[in-house]
Protein backbone atom coordinates (compact mmCIF):
# COMPACT_ATOMS: atom_id res chain seq x y z
CA UNK A 1 0.00 0.00 0.00
CA UNK A 2 1.26 3.49 -0.86
CA UNK A 3 2.30 5.55 2.19
CA UNK A 4 -0.28 8.21 1.25
CA UNK A 5 -3.23 5.79 1.05
CA UNK A 6 -4.16 6.38 4.69
CA UNK A 7 -4.85 10.04 3.94
CA UNK A 8 -6.51 9.93 0.49
CA UNK A 9 -10.04 10.47 1.76
CA UNK A 10 -9.06 13.75 3.48
CA UNK A 11 -10.01 16.61 1.18
CA UNK A 12 -7.38 18.97 -0.28
CA UNK A 13 -4.52 17.29 1.56
CA UNK A 14 -1.19 18.77 0.54
CA UNK A 15 2.17 17.01 1.01
CA UNK A 16 3.03 19.26 3.96
CA UNK A 17 -0.25 18.35 5.66
CA UNK A 18 0.55 14.68 5.16
CA UNK A 19 3.88 15.21 6.91
CA UNK A 20 2.16 16.96 9.79
CA UNK A 21 -0.28 14.08 10.13
CA UNK A 22 2.58 11.61 10.22
CA UNK A 23 4.28 13.70 12.91
CA UNK A 24 1.14 13.71 15.07
CA UNK A 25 0.79 9.95 14.67
CA UNK A 26 4.46 9.45 15.62
CA UNK A 27 3.69 11.36 18.83
CA UNK A 28 1.00 8.81 19.67
CA UNK A 29 -2.24 10.08 18.14
CA UNK A 30 -4.38 7.68 16.13
CA UNK A 31 -4.92 8.39 12.46
CA UNK A 32 -8.43 9.76 13.10
CA UNK A 33 -7.29 11.88 16.06
CA UNK A 34 -4.45 13.36 14.01
CA UNK A 35 -6.76 14.21 11.11
CA UNK A 36 -9.30 15.92 13.38
CA UNK A 37 -6.70 17.86 15.36
CA UNK A 38 -5.04 19.14 12.19
CA UNK A 39 -8.38 20.21 10.72
CA UNK A 40 -9.26 22.08 13.92
CA UNK A 41 -5.88 23.79 13.76
CA UNK A 42 -6.44 24.82 10.16
CA UNK A 43 -10.14 25.80 10.30
CA UNK A 44 -10.60 26.93 13.87
CA UNK A 45 -13.60 26.17 16.08
CA UNK A 46 -15.88 23.60 14.42
CA UNK A 47 -18.65 21.15 15.09
CA UNK A 48 -18.91 17.49 14.17
CA UNK A 49 -20.94 18.20 11.04
CA UNK A 50 -18.23 20.42 9.54
CA UNK A 51 -15.51 18.01 10.58
CA UNK A 52 -17.38 15.20 8.87
CA UNK A 53 -17.59 17.29 5.71
CA UNK A 54 -13.90 18.19 5.76
CA UNK A 55 -12.64 14.71 6.56
CA UNK A 56 -15.27 12.33 5.12
CA UNK A 57 -15.23 10.49 8.46
CA UNK A 58 -18.40 9.10 10.10
CA UNK A 59 -19.80 11.34 12.85
CA UNK A 60 -19.79 8.50 15.40
CA UNK A 61 -16.08 8.03 14.82
CA UNK A 62 -15.55 11.80 15.01
CA UNK A 63 -17.34 12.14 18.37
CA UNK A 64 -15.38 9.25 19.84
CA UNK A 65 -12.05 10.64 18.62
CA UNK A 66 -12.89 14.17 19.83
CA UNK A 67 -13.69 12.79 23.29
CA UNK A 68 -10.31 11.02 23.31
CA UNK A 69 -8.53 14.18 22.15
CA UNK A 70 -10.20 16.14 24.93
CA UNK A 71 -8.93 13.62 27.50
CA UNK A 72 -5.44 13.90 26.02
CA UNK A 73 -5.59 17.69 26.27
CA UNK A 74 -5.56 18.33 22.50
CA UNK A 75 -9.02 19.93 22.12
CA UNK A 76 -11.40 22.06 24.15
CA UNK A 77 -15.19 21.54 24.00
CA UNK A 78 -17.70 24.39 24.10
CA UNK A 79 -21.06 23.41 25.52
CA UNK A 80 -23.92 24.40 23.20
CA UNK A 81 -26.10 23.17 20.40
CA UNK A 82 -24.32 21.94 18.48
CA UNK A 83 -21.22 21.13 20.50
CA UNK A 84 -18.19 22.95 19.18
CA UNK A 85 -14.55 21.98 19.46
CA UNK A 86 -11.30 23.91 19.12
CA UNK A 87 -7.65 22.86 18.98
CA UNK A 88 -5.44 23.52 21.99
CA UNK A 89 -2.27 25.46 21.18
CA UNK A 90 0.41 22.99 20.01
CA UNK A 91 2.97 24.59 22.31
CA UNK A 92 0.91 23.28 25.22
CA UNK A 93 -0.46 19.90 24.20
CA UNK A 94 2.43 18.72 22.01
CA UNK A 95 5.03 19.83 24.55
CA UNK A 96 3.24 17.74 27.17
CA UNK A 97 3.35 14.70 24.85
CA UNK A 98 7.05 15.24 24.19
CA UNK A 99 7.73 15.58 27.92
CA UNK A 100 5.96 12.27 28.55
CA UNK A 101 8.06 10.62 25.87
CA UNK A 102 11.22 12.06 27.45
CA UNK A 103 10.15 10.56 30.76
CA UNK A 104 9.54 7.22 29.07
CA UNK A 105 13.00 7.35 27.50
CA UNK A 106 14.56 8.15 30.88
CA UNK A 107 12.77 5.18 32.41
CA UNK A 108 13.97 3.00 29.55
CA UNK A 109 17.50 4.26 30.21
CA UNK A 110 17.19 3.23 33.86
CA UNK A 111 16.04 -0.22 32.79
CA UNK A 112 18.97 -0.53 30.39
CA UNK A 113 21.33 0.42 33.23
CA UNK A 114 19.78 -2.24 35.46
CA UNK A 115 20.24 -4.87 32.75
CA UNK A 116 23.82 -3.66 32.20
CA UNK A 117 24.66 -3.77 35.91
CA UNK A 118 23.25 -7.29 36.16
CA UNK A 119 25.24 -8.34 33.10
CA UNK A 120 28.47 -6.80 34.43
CA UNK A 121 27.92 -8.43 37.82
CA UNK A 122 27.45 -11.80 36.18
CA UNK A 123 30.57 -11.28 34.07
CA UNK A 124 32.53 -10.27 37.15
CA UNK A 125 31.59 -13.52 38.84
CA UNK A 126 33.25 -15.61 36.15
CA UNK A 127 36.23 -17.55 37.36
CA UNK A 128 39.65 -16.07 36.68
CA UNK A 129 40.63 -19.19 34.73
CA UNK A 130 37.55 -19.04 32.50
CA UNK A 131 39.50 -18.49 29.30
CA UNK A 132 37.67 -17.83 26.07
CA UNK A 133 38.16 -17.32 22.36
CA UNK A 134 35.29 -15.32 20.88
CA UNK A 135 34.53 -14.34 17.29
CA UNK A 136 32.75 -11.02 16.79
CA UNK A 137 31.29 -10.13 13.41
CA UNK A 138 29.61 -7.11 11.83
CA UNK A 139 30.96 -3.58 11.55
CA UNK A 140 28.86 -2.03 14.32
CA UNK A 141 29.41 -4.92 16.73
CA UNK A 142 33.17 -4.92 16.10
CA UNK A 143 33.47 -1.16 16.60
CA UNK A 144 31.31 -1.34 19.71
CA UNK A 145 33.59 -4.00 21.18
CA UNK A 146 36.74 -2.02 20.36
CA UNK A 147 35.27 1.06 22.07
CA UNK A 148 34.48 -1.08 25.11
CA UNK A 149 38.08 -2.33 25.18
CA UNK A 150 39.46 1.22 25.21
CA UNK A 151 36.94 2.25 27.87
CA UNK A 152 38.01 -0.68 30.09
CA UNK A 153 41.77 -0.25 29.63
CA UNK A 154 43.58 0.66 32.85
CA UNK A 155 47.31 0.70 32.11
CA UNK A 156 48.61 -0.29 28.65
CA UNK A 157 47.40 -0.81 25.09
CA UNK A 158 49.65 -2.18 22.33
CA UNK A 159 48.36 -1.93 18.76
CA UNK A 160 49.63 -3.26 15.43
CA UNK A 161 47.68 -2.09 12.41
CA UNK A 162 47.85 -1.23 8.71
CA UNK A 163 47.14 2.47 8.11
CA UNK A 164 43.75 2.27 6.30
CA UNK A 165 42.26 -0.01 8.96
CA UNK A 166 43.78 2.06 11.76
CA UNK A 167 42.25 5.28 10.39
CA UNK A 168 38.78 3.75 10.18
CA UNK A 169 38.89 2.52 13.78
CA UNK A 170 40.62 5.66 15.09
CA UNK A 171 37.91 7.93 13.67
CA UNK A 172 35.17 5.86 15.28
CA UNK A 173 36.90 5.41 18.65
CA UNK A 174 38.65 8.76 19.04
CA UNK A 175 36.71 9.93 22.09
CA UNK A 176 37.22 6.55 23.81
CA UNK A 177 40.95 6.77 23.12
CA UNK A 178 41.18 10.33 24.47
CA UNK A 179 39.43 9.35 27.69
CA UNK A 180 41.80 6.41 28.14
CA UNK A 181 44.82 8.68 27.70
CA UNK A 182 43.42 11.08 30.30
CA UNK A 183 43.18 8.13 32.71
CA UNK A 184 46.89 7.57 32.17
CA UNK A 185 46.69 4.57 29.85
CA UNK A 186 49.97 4.15 27.91
CA UNK A 187 49.61 3.48 24.17
CA UNK A 188 52.20 1.98 21.84
CA UNK A 189 51.17 1.82 18.20
CA UNK A 190 52.91 0.22 15.22
CA UNK A 191 51.56 1.43 11.90
CA UNK A 192 52.22 -0.03 8.48
CA UNK A 193 52.37 2.78 5.91
CA UNK A 194 51.44 2.00 2.29
CA UNK A 195 54.36 3.96 0.75
CA UNK A 196 57.99 4.33 1.81
CA UNK A 197 58.09 8.07 1.17
CA UNK A 198 54.94 8.64 3.22
CA UNK A 199 55.49 10.33 6.59
CA UNK A 200 53.31 9.89 9.66
CA UNK A 201 52.24 13.55 9.61
CA UNK A 202 51.11 13.14 6.01
CA UNK A 203 49.29 9.90 6.78
CA UNK A 204 47.09 10.99 9.69
CA UNK A 205 44.22 13.48 9.43
CA UNK A 206 44.76 16.52 11.62
CA UNK A 207 42.21 15.50 14.27
CA UNK A 208 43.79 12.06 14.72
CA UNK A 209 47.32 13.49 14.62
CA UNK A 210 46.51 16.01 17.35
CA UNK A 211 44.74 13.41 19.50
CA UNK A 212 47.78 11.11 19.34
CA UNK A 213 50.28 13.88 20.08
CA UNK A 214 50.51 13.32 23.84
CA UNK A 215 52.94 11.95 26.38
CA UNK A 216 50.97 8.72 26.77
CA UNK A 217 51.21 7.67 23.12
CA UNK A 218 54.21 6.40 21.17
CA UNK A 219 53.96 5.53 17.48
CA UNK A 220 56.43 3.68 15.29
CA UNK A 221 56.00 3.06 11.58
CA UNK A 222 57.06 0.50 9.04
CA UNK A 223 56.48 0.25 5.30
CA UNK A 224 54.04 -2.13 3.68
CA UNK A 225 51.08 -4.24 4.63
CA UNK A 226 51.28 -5.88 8.04
CA UNK A 227 50.29 -9.53 8.21
CA UNK A 228 48.79 -9.00 11.66
CA UNK A 229 46.28 -6.51 13.00
CA UNK A 230 46.14 -6.89 16.75
CA UNK A 231 45.60 -5.04 19.99
CA UNK A 232 46.51 -6.11 23.53
CA UNK A 233 44.84 -4.45 26.51
CA UNK A 234 46.50 -4.43 29.94
CA UNK A 235 48.31 -7.67 29.08
CA UNK A 236 45.06 -9.52 29.75
CA UNK A 237 43.08 -9.48 26.52
CA UNK A 238 44.10 -9.61 22.88
CA UNK A 239 42.10 -9.14 19.69
CA UNK A 240 43.11 -10.17 16.17
CA UNK A 241 41.60 -9.47 12.77
CA UNK A 242 40.65 -12.77 11.17
CA UNK A 243 41.47 -11.45 7.68
CA UNK A 244 43.87 -8.53 8.24
CA UNK A 245 43.96 -7.65 4.52
CA UNK A 246 40.17 -7.21 4.22
CA UNK A 247 37.79 -4.38 5.22
CA UNK A 248 36.39 -4.51 8.72
CA UNK A 249 33.00 -5.63 7.39
CA UNK A 250 34.63 -8.76 5.93
CA UNK A 251 37.04 -9.53 8.75
CA UNK A 252 35.66 -10.90 12.03
CA UNK A 253 37.40 -9.93 15.25
CA UNK A 254 38.92 -12.74 17.31
CA UNK A 255 38.95 -11.87 20.99
CA UNK A 256 40.72 -13.90 23.67
CA UNK A 257 41.89 -13.71 27.25
CA UNK A 258 43.78 -17.01 27.06
CA UNK A 259 47.21 -16.38 28.64
CA UNK A 260 49.08 -18.37 25.97
CA UNK A 261 47.64 -16.31 23.13
CA UNK A 262 47.93 -13.04 25.03
CA UNK A 263 51.55 -13.88 25.85
CA UNK A 264 52.24 -14.74 22.21
CA UNK A 265 50.78 -11.40 21.11
CA UNK A 266 52.85 -9.52 23.69
CA UNK A 267 56.10 -11.25 22.68
CA UNK A 268 55.44 -10.64 18.98
CA UNK A 269 54.70 -7.00 19.63
CA UNK A 270 57.87 -6.48 21.71
CA UNK A 271 60.06 -8.04 19.01
CA UNK A 272 58.48 -5.87 16.32
CA UNK A 273 58.67 -2.75 18.47
CA UNK A 274 62.34 -3.29 19.29
CA UNK A 275 63.18 -3.86 15.64
CA UNK A 276 61.83 -0.49 14.52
Amino acid sequence: MNSNDNFREVKSLSPIKIERLRYLMELGLTRTQAILYLNLMLHGESDARLLAYWTSLPRTEIYRALSELQEKGFVDKEVGSPLKFSAVNPSLCLREVINRKHNQIREMGKTVKQFTDEFNTQQGQEKSNDFKITIIEGRNRILSKIKQQHDSAMSTVDIVSFLPRFLLIAQECLSNYRKACKRGVQYRIILGLPMEQQSLSESLPINIRRAHSNNNTKIKTTVGFLRVNSATFDGKQTSFSYYPDRPITQSPLILTNHPCLVGFAENSFEKMWDSL
